[in-house]
């Protein structure tokens, strides 16, 4: 998860003062560098819509010439979009602008870990980070044993226990060192449900950073849980790709309700002190101050955001800077952002120079349009990630036009060693509005972290499409040929069956 360098990380303006403190803490309790976790949780909240209207205006400042950011996000995305963090732009020594894109799925679950992360911090009144430990069985918080939804939807409630007891044991209350590399916090057995997502029950702040304006979320199941004083409501993590976004999501939810449930509690936070909170108060404040940048100010946040940080101004420019930021809530935060924006600049450096695991990375230029970059399909490579690779296995009649009524559903077994995977297939062609497609189900029995799958072309070999089928041990996934990139009743195809590490 460390995917920064000491040289980025150690800079003065990469952490506020308060979240340096908590990194230090954990780095002394657990043996663990969480600065990835706390960049992307800052960024997530400062550039947050409830500071847009001052983002805006430090943009005005700082901008040079008729170049924007924005323009390498799409023409969908503001500053609240993950673009805006995961996305690092970079001009090269000829002038090309490229812009280096970390897998966004990474960047959410980096933001999970530090909001997880932050809020043990508040409980710890900021000295240290308070943890309740997992309850024991469910009786100990007075429900039925047949209960259900507390905190992953149509999910038993002793299933969300042991998903926050797993977490607790093999990964939080773990020196760094000790860990598993890989560790699974899901028994496949285990779940009742079935689906292609867990959704989550979080507080509401937690929900409205988690969502982006650039995402598609659909409707939000709302829900009450006593004694917890606001409702809650769920958020969607695939099941995938995403059950550890799911299992954090589920622990920071069931510290919520203990700690409202404490008798410490009024002792242990309020709201009002909690880190996200004070930005939110600094955000409106903000927002609310009417004043004129003075000159000589924006002076140097042009310098701290394009050229030297806060570390590299001359001793008269930083004490003039934190005076201004001293008296005006509005100087404060650009002040911030700007910081902020500088240590993006040094990230996106870094990255251009290869220091970074390129195969989480995807490369666009700003000479690509919106749509150019869209059509591409960039997809995600396990090279990195594959523990082993079948044969491939050609279903017959696959590819050859005929009607759907024709094709029967056909199975095959990949042998490992140590185990097996039965695949079953069945496929037809475009219908109406209806894409071509290819219907997988599978059994697996085999010692494996996830199942991933490939198609490929019988003749050449080509890779035609891969992706992941995820940690459970039974199910079912439909590709259509918008996905696959192939239609699968016109062009001949076969199947591989791949053991990946989880994530």
């Amino acid at each position: 998860m460390n995917w920064l360098p000491e040289e980025v990380t150690h800079m003065e303006e990469f952490l506020s003062n308060e979240l340096e403190h908590l990194r230090n803490h954990v780095l002394n309790t657990r043996k663990e560098d969480i600065s990835p976790q706390l960049y992307v949780y800052e960024n997530r909240v400062v550039f947050s819509q409830n500071g847009l209207k001052t983002y805006l205006e430090l943009g005005k400042i700082i901008q040079r010439g008729n170049y924007r950011e924005i323009d390498l996000y799409g023409e969908n995305n503001d500053i609240i979009a993950w673009e805006s963090i995961r996305s690092y732009p970079y001009k090269t020594e000829n002038g090309k602008e490229i812009c280096y894109n970390i897998e966004k799925r990474k960047v959410k679950m980096c933001f999970l870990m530090g909001w997880l992360e932050v809020r043990l911090w508040d409980r710890g009144q900021h000295k240290i980070q308070k943890v309740y430990p997992p309850f024991e069985k469910i009786e100990d918080i007075n429900l039925p044993v047949s209960s259900k939804g507390q905190f992953i939807l149509k999910e038993t409630t002793q299933f969300s226990m042991d998903l926050m007891k797993n977490y607790w044991e093999i990964y939080l209350n773990k020196n760094h060192a000790e860990r598993r590399k890989k560790p699974r916090f899901l028994k496949t057995e285990e779940p009742v449900s079935n689906g292609n997502t867990w959704q989550v029950f979080v507080t509401s702040d937690l929900r409205n950073y988690y969502y982006g304006e650039d995402e598609t979320i659909g409707k939000s199941q709302v829900k009450n849980f006593f004694p917890l004083q606001k409702e809650m409501k769920t958020i969607n993590c695939q099941r995938k790709t995403e059950t550890r976004h799911a299992v954090i999501a589920n622990f920071d939810s069931w510290q919520a309700f203990r700690h409202a449930s404490s008798q410490e509690r009024e002792d242990l936070m309020s709201l009002d002190r909690t880190n996200s909170s004070q930005i939110q108060k600094l955000q409106s404040e903000a927002s609310e101050e009417n004043i004129e940048i003075p000159d000589d100010c924006k002076k140097i946040l042009r310098k701290i955001a394009a050229e030297t940080g806060t570390s590299g101004l001359i001793k008269t420019e930083k004490e003039q800077i934190l005076k201004f930021a001293s008296t005006s809530p509005k100087i404060r935060l650009m002040l911030r952002m700007a910081q902020l924006k500088f240590v993006r600049s040094k990230i996106a450096k870094y990255i251009a120079q290869g220091a970074y695991n390129m195969n989480d990375i995807e490369i666009i230029e700003k000479s690509d349009s919106y749509e150019a970059r869209k059509s591409k399909g960039y997809r995600k490579k396990f090279e990195n990630l594959i523990l082993w690779v079948s044969y491939s296995w050609t279903p017959q009649w696959a590819g050859q036009m005929v009607t759907a009524d024709e094709i029967p559903e056909q199975k095959h077994e990949f042998k490992a060693d140590d185990g097996e995977v039965l695949i079953s297939c069945y496929w037809g062609p475009e219908h109406d509005d209806e894409p071509a497609y290819i219907r997988i189900s599978w059994k697996a029995d085999a010692g494996h972290d996830e199942l991933g799958i490939r198609f490929e072309n019988p003749d050449t070999k080509e890779i035609l499409y891969e992706d992941r089928l995820g940690a459970f041990k039974v199910g079912e996934e439909i590709f259509t040929s918008k996905d696959l990139g192939f239609d699968p009743s016109t062009q001949k195809w076969s199947i591989a069956i791949l053991f990946l590490e989880g994530e």
